[in-house]
């Protein structure tokens, strides 16, 4: 029986990013954790100590979504959405001299809490949450049953990820926190900080946004939003906006646009310096083109200069920031992928011209970093044998000085995880190239031993295979963990090996990707000792999905026991039912009604056309509400695989997205992919097999 589990991993414990409070003594976080016994969430709200790295739990309650520290003496200020879809606020202690009180109460669901201190009795909060027409903060409880459940549109988007869009719209608000006479927090009124914003904007509709949108400081809120007068199924143009808020106290005052000439794709990750002057963002140029590199642009004094620079524009740093941080007010901290980690880079606000980023560190996956002290920063992580670890880091040092203050798993040992089972594959590519991949060994390997192999295939197709705990519903820890030698090709498009590499997957889907796989693969058969080709299995989710059921009608289908597809694509020419069409038409240069050219690009991409090639056992996973890959692809495919009399399996999820996420949801998932793959390469199965409706 395998040590670890998935029920060990949907019950593992996982952390928010750590935040340290002013005095870089303590760190405040919440850990969250499922009992698949109980069917119930608990969720801590706790706080280490940095010198002694022991933890205090300060609170208990599952409906807490975010925190923050709010003063100097080290209070706490957290959200937690009641039942009546209310948020409650709460403010305690992390010296727990008091117990803690309910500080006010916003009336309706938010969440990603961020502060700003106004002196000693005064901070200023921000968070985000659905907008009323009015501007106030939605309560989709408030909302009265309709007779009819019809839905009416003139203009898209009619829906996105997994929702039908309402008149609701995505904002940001902000409120006060003031102390009384009696030494209380007590919330004062609450501002939509959209008001003043004459273009009536919105946040964009983004799958993993949340406090990343918007930074804040004394000045007031920078904020990324969209223009609703654009789709956001057409277009990814997003822009920065700067609203004047004197003391949080009162409403909006003016806003401005934060032009950046030339770029008209989307911006993210804007960040204020300490002193408050200047800002800095990632910025896409091209509309549309989500892949490309992200630009560092710099205002180095946002509120009264209305023209930035680019950084590193002369640089030949070859990697794509995802999420940028000021250390100090002349030092950026930038997270990007490299190989198959997210590695801490810093770079200088006023570089000199040849000046390259310096990495730090690198070794798993970074989720945030927070400035820690003039030389250090604190760094959240996981990787695949460890489902949270905090780290501090010296960001100027010479030499590496990072140091583990706290590790969930004890680096692995408590799941029985090892660092040795990973390892890093570099094989020959379909062309001048080498391709990488992310390799993790059954737990109990041996060089004498025989094991059969799984190939997960990654989403995206411009992302990557993660050296961390989570890794979209294909976790290699999990399959290495029933006995698999796992591969995990770094395909053409994956991020992380230069900006080439990724733009060379577009119009190209089903080639040079394919190719690599199949590289990889040839190269594993013929010289990894231990990992037995004749029994292997192959799946993966989104493009994963994609490139599964391509194989499947390929001749190299037929090296593989069974396949899986989870929220995969049946056909390129469906890609008008989906939520980001601006995507399809960029990595195919284009509809394939403008050109000859481009059609033959849909219809030599398209795995439906080999349909008559399907032979291997196959498992079809979908989610009713992915709005992203439509359920019909699945329908399709198991139609498909029935009427052929392959033996095949329909798994379907009524209430989740493009991701299967919900943890009892998560456990019925790997049931079916090992109730159906395992005995066909000879592993024993221990999970609860599904019973079929019919």
């Amino acid at each position: 029986m395998p040590n670890f589990t998935p029920r060990n991993y949907i019950e593992a414990p996982l952390r928010s990013s750590a935040i340290p409070n002013k005095a870089t003594s303590h760190a405040l976080f919440t850990t969250s954790s499922y009992n698949l016994g109980t069917h119930s969430l608990s969720v801590r709200l706790e706080v280490i100590d940095l010198a002694s790295r022991l933890t205090t739990t300060i609170w208990k309650d599952e409906k807490i979504n975010s925190a923050d520290w709010i003063d100097e003496h080290d209070n706490i200020a957290w959200l937690a959405v009641q039942k009546s879809g209310n948020t409650s606020v709460f403010v305690g202690s992390r010296k727990q001299e008091k117990d803690p009180y309910l500080a006010g109460i916003i009336p309706g669901p938010v969440s990603d809490l961020k502060v700003q201190s106004f002196g000693p009795d005064r901070v200023g909060i921000v968070f985000t949450g659905l907008a009323n027409s009015d501007g106030t903060v939605h309560n989709p409880a408030d909302v009265p049953a309709k007779p009819s459940s019809a839905k009416y549109y003139t203009s898209h988007v009619a829906r996105y990820w997994d929702s039908w869009t309402t008149s609701t719209r995505r904002a940001i608000f902000y409120a006060c926190l003031e102390l009384n006479s009696g030494g209380r927090y007590h919330l004062t009124t609450v501002y939509n900080a959209y008001a003043s914003n004459a273009q009536k904007v919105e946040r964009p509709l983004q799958v993993f946004g949340g406090s990343g949108d918007f930074a804040v400081s004394s000045r007031g809120i920078v904020y990324i939003a969209m223009d609703p007068k654009i789709s956001p199924a057409f277009h990814t143009t997003t822009d920065a906006y700067h609203v004047n808020i004197r003391d949080f106290k009162q409403p909006p005052g003016e806003t401005s646009r934060l032009v950046v000439e030339g770029f008209e794709g989307s911006t993210s990750s804007p960040t204020i310096s300490p002193d408050g002057r200047k800002l800095a963002l990632l910025k896409i140029k091209k509309n549309g083109a989500d892949a490309q590199q992200t630009c560092v642009m710099l205002w180095n004094n946002f509120a009264s200069e209305p023209t930035c620079s680019q950084l590193l524009r002369n640089s030949t740093w070859d990697l794509s920031a995802e999420a940028i941080v000021f250390q100090d007010d002349n030092t950026l901290l930038l997270l990007a992928t490299e190989s198959s980690a997210v590695a801490l880079f810093t770079a200088e606000t006023n570089p000199a011209a040849d000046h390259q980023p310096r990495k730090i560190s690198g070794q798993d996956m970074i989720g945030a970093v927070y400035p820690c002290g003039p030389e250090h920063v604190l760094a959240s992580s996981s990787s695949l044998i460890d489902n949270g670890t905090i780290r501090l880091i010296n960001v100027f040092s010479s030499s590496p000085q990072i140091e583990t203050l706290s590790s969930l798993s004890d680096s692995g040992k408590e799941f029985g995880l090892s660092e040795d089972q990973v390892e890093n594959l570099v094989v020959k590519g379909a062309g001048d190239y080498v391709v990488h991949s992310l390799v993790m060994r059954p737990t109990d390997f041996s060089p004498s031993k025989s094991y059969p192999v799984c190939f997960l295939i990654h989403g995206g197709p411009q992302m990557a295979c993660w050296n961390a705990w989570n890794n979209y519903n294909t976790n290699p820890q999990i399959f290495a963990s029933q006995g698999y030698y796992v591969i995990c090709p770094q395909f053409t498009g994956s991020k992380g090996y230069g900006q080439q590499f990724v733009d060379d997957v577009s119009g190209d889907w089903a080639g040079r990707p394919y190719k690599d796989i199949v590289a990889v693969f040839e190269y594993i058969k013929e010289n990894i000792e231990g990992a037995d080709t004749s029994r292997a299995i192959l799946g993966g989710l989104s493009y994963g999905g994609y490139m599964t059921n391509w194989i499947q009608g390929q001749p190299f289908g037929r090296e593989f026991k069974a396949l899986f597809t989870i929220n995969g694509i049946f056909s390129t020419h469906d890609f008008l039912a989906r939520d980001n069409i601006f995507f399809i038409r960029e990595d195919s240069k284009g509809f394939p009604w403008e050109s000859d050219e481009i059609r033959f690009l849909f219809d030599r991409a398209d795995p439906a056309r080999f349909a008559g090639e399907w032979k291997t056992p196959h498992l079809i996973v979908h989610t009713e509400k992915d709005f992203r890959c439509p359920i019909e692809a699945a329908l399709s495919a198991f139609n498909l695989l029935q009427l052929k009399g392959i033996e095949s399996g329909l798994l379907i999820f009524e209430d989740e997205h493009h991701l299967v996420v919900k943890p009892e949801n998560v456990a019925r998932l790997f049931d079916a992919i090992f109730g159906f793959c395992n005995e066909k390469v000879g592993l024993s199965f221990s999970g609860d097999r599904l019973v079929a409706a019919r």
